[in-house]
């Protein structure tokens, strides 16, 4: 990212008033408990960049102590008047909204975050688009505070583009989310271009505004890295780019600011990518061990502090270590009973921890309690919960299918919309609950189809000794198919399964056979048509790990090319995607190499 070459006439209507909900908050309770008086007046109000940068940095070393309204209290104070003071109250509201997820808090953190744009707005540089045209701005005849304001005002546009994307399903909404976010774009590169050029005579202010642009440059550029080729080449033609290592190495030069007020987000941001993103839309190859240095001298600073200690339980579940993970996630939900909300984030990890350790009965306790308290997928924590009830009947408890039963009827009905999509999980459970009832109340492991759509393999390959247990269920259902009691299309998903676990336990020939047995059957398989193209996905995954990177570039065209609208399509085409770009980094050439196979080997 490089500087903006927008003008300030471009981001007047970043947040029109028809676009948010029209709510009167001057004297709003909010969910703190606190009153604030939120009318802005037309006056320019008199205060000084350095006190309300200690004030703030004080309010967020409160919020990642636990001190959470306290923190709200102080920054809401001044938010009507102080840049620093609105984005960190729309920070903490919008933690709050999207951790909820309900509409109130919402509609609260949008109009929160509405009224700091007013803020940071009345502090910016104003330059026209004219003046641009003919000559670079000088950026040493800005001042302080509207170099700060330029920062705060791409941050609150980033997270009121987020919250319109989950408020507002309309197509209308959807384009004014994306436009706010390519405003959003440019306001960064604006800011990345000031540090770049300008003379900063404070040392010690110039590390709080430079820890934000580096937070906000590495962010775009690790997220949009993320993305499928097809849609990074349109986002490029709108003016978007992305690279995974400048992005990286953005956010790790922001965690090194160890004075600057981002720094504490920046080590979050890190670790939510390494931790979260690359196992979600990547290969799984997160730098655990860059996040655990980071995180380890967070909590030298925060050693309560809920976030951290989650952040650490991920860290550990991740390296194999489950017990530990376990212990860490239980010591974040007893550090803190002010928001409840990050308690959620701990349980829905503990469920897979209880998982691996094949602990159905805690692993269903924690889904139970999650489909009946939090709103952020009740259509899969539902679905979670009778897969765990399953595996209990799977151990002879047969007491358990009406209860199975009657939570399925309602899982469809539960199923969301984001950004105007049906998340990718929620589709998949809907999927199979319908698959259920039409084989009679019956699957195959539904359990361990989950476990590969979220990405657990990987994780319990750690783990060996837990991934044979999960590998000798799939023996013994295969075994079964003789018997006349499993479908054609279980057969190939069982297969499939036993392909994916016997790559991870370190069997690459008999995986390889077993996946590509799958990719053969393609016209076999009636139903489950992501199979093949999964299959043929997991061929090019394993390929690439093993510097095979002919047989992986001819897999990934034929995962990527061959198959269209089938179920999780998108999910299946971010990994290749990242599969993709790896092979480009060992490579400088590929166009030597077939873009399908012929003939299946």
């Amino acid at each position: 990212m490089a500087g903006s070459d927008s003008g300030n006439e471009m981001f007047e209507d970043a947040l029109d008033e028809d676009t948010f909900p029209s709510l009167d908050l001057n004297h709003r309770e909010l969910s703190s408990g606190h009153t604030v008086n939120e009318s802005l007046t037309e006056e320019s109000q008199d205060w000084d960049l350095q006190e309300v940068l200690d004030e703030t940095i004080g309010a967020l070393d409160l919020f990642l102590n636990n001190r959470f309204d306290e923190a709200l209290k102080i920054i809401s104070s001044r938010a009507h008047t102080s840049i620093y003071h609105g984005v960190g109250r729309g920070m903490v509201l919008f933690i709050q909204a999207v951790m909820t997820m309900e509409l109130s808090y919402i509609e609260i953190a949008m109009d929160a975050l509405k009224q700091a744009v007013r803020v940071c707005q009345k502090y910016r540089k104003k330059v026209s688009t004219i003046s641009r045209i003919f000559r670079s701005p000088d950026y040493n005849t800005y001042s302080e505070v509207e170099i700060h304001a330029e920062l705060t005002y791409a941050e609150c546009l980033l997270m009121n583009a987020i919250l319109t994307f989950i408020y507002d399903q309309t197509l209308y909404t959807f384009l004014k989310g994306g436009l706010r976010i390519r405003y959003c774009y440019q306001s960064y590169k604006e800011c990345l271009h000031i540090l770049n050029t300008r003379h900063f005579e404070d040392v010690e202010r110039k590390k709080h505004f430079e820890s934000g642009v580096r937070m906000g440059v590495g962010t775009f550029n690790l997220m949009i890295s993320q993305l499928p080729t097809r849609v990074m080449r349109l986002l490029e033609f709108i003016g978007f780019s992305g690279d995974k290592m400048f992005g990286q190495e953005e956010l790790e030069r922001g965690c090194d600011l160890k004075d600057g007020l981002r720094s504490p987000l920046c080590v979050i941001l890190m670790t939510g990518f390494h931790t979260y993103v690359a196992y979600a839309l990547g290969l799984c190859d997160g730098d655990l061990e860059l996040c655990d240095t980071y995180v380890n001298q967070m909590l030298k600073k925060y050693p309560k502090g809920a976030l951290y200690l989650f952040l650490e339980a991920r860290l550990k579940q991740l390296q194999g270590n489950i017990d530990k993970a376990i212990h860490l996630y239980e010591k974040s939900i007893k550090s803190q009973e002010e928001w409840r909300q990050f308690h959620y984030m701990c349980f829905w990890e503990k469920i897979w921890c209880y998982c691996y350790k094949c602990d159905w009965v805690n692993a269903a306790k924690c889904c139970d309690m999650m489909r009946k308290d939090c709103r952020w997928s009740p259509a899969t924590y539902s679905y979670l919960y009778c897969c765990f009830l399953y595996m209990q009947m799977q151990d002879g408890d047969n007491s358990l299918m009406e209860e199975i039963i009657n939570v399925l009827r309602k899982v469809p009905e539960l199923k969301q919309r984001l950004a105007g999509k049906t998340v990718p999980i929620e589709k998949f459970c809907v999927n199979r609950t319908e698959k259920f009832f039409r084989q009679e109340w019956s699957l195959s492991l539904p359990l361990l189809e989950v476990l590969y759509f979220w990405k657990c393999y990987p994780v319990l390959a750690k783990t060996p000794h837990l991934l044979r247990v999960f590998l000798y269920m799939i023996q013994s259902d295969i075994a079964k198919v003789k018997e006349g009691q499993t479908s054609l299309d279980d057969y190939y998903m069982l297969t499939f399964l036993h392909g994916v676990a016997l790559n991870h336990l370190n069997y690459p020939l008999q995986a390889e056979e077993h996946l590509k047995e799958v990719v053969r059957s393609e016209k076999k398989i009636r139903e489950d048509t992501f199979l093949p193209p999964y299959a043929a996905g997991e061929l090019c995954f394993m390929f690439v790990e093993q510097g095979r990177d002919s047989e992986a570039l001819e897999w990934f065209h034929v995962a990527r090319h061959n198959y269209h609208g089938y179920l999780t399509e998108v999910t299946l085409h971010f990994r290749l995607h990242a599969a993709y770009k790896k092979l480009e980094a060992r490579n400088h050439s590929f166009t030597d190499l077939p873009r399908t196979l012929t003939s299946f080997p």
